[in-house]
């Protein structure tokens, strides 16, 4: 008996039937966002958990993206990349259940930032995973950047602009 089990855009198709197809489904990895979280301004502790099977040394050895941060009303340009190898060193994501979690800080180029982005795992789908539809997490992002002037208070004025002479009486 013939059974498939539709996860994603990917069937499963297993002769065996059900049973040995939620098993031959189960032996592949299942990266998510698990969370997003502000740490200070401008700074984000994004944790990254595999659900599924542990991911083989030869997906570590390709070092695809893992990561990609986006904004979320035009997914087609990426504001940051994250490779594997950079995000996990220590290989925490072979393992059922484990997870990863790195500090991204917001690039200068892009503050002030203000807007809803994507967080996605896998986001050129290099792994076989046993759901891809669990990839993406959005989160409203605000960062006013170090430096950044506090907008004026309602009412308030320009301090005077005093001028200065140089020598000879010029301006």
């Amino acid at each position: 008996m013939e059974q498939r089990i539709r996860e994603g855009r990917v069937p499963i198709v297993h002769p065996g039937g059900e049973r040995a197809a939620r098993v031959a489904q189960a032996a592949f990895p299942d990266l998510t966002v698990r969370e997003v979280t502000r740490v200070r301004e401008c700074e984000y502790e994004i944790t990254i958990k595999n659900l599924g099977a542990p991911l083989q040394d030869s997906i570590y050895s390709s070092n695809p993206v893992i990561l990609r941060v986006r904004e979320s009303k035009f997914p087609y340009k990426a504001l940051a990349n994250f490779r594997l190898n950079q995000v996990d060193p220590a290989k925490r994501l072979k393992t059922t259940n484990g997870e990863v979690s790195f500090t991204w800080r917001v690039p200068r180029n892009l503050m002030p930032l203000d807007k809803d982005l994507t967080f996605m795992v896998d986001p050129d789908r290099k792994i076989a995973e046993r759901n891809e539809r669990n990839n993406a997490l959005a989160k409203h992002i605000v960062c006013r950047g170090k430096g950044s002037a506090p907008s004026p208070v309602k009412g308030s004025r320009k301090p005077p602009v005093k001028r200065l002479l140089l020598p000879g009486g010029k301006r």
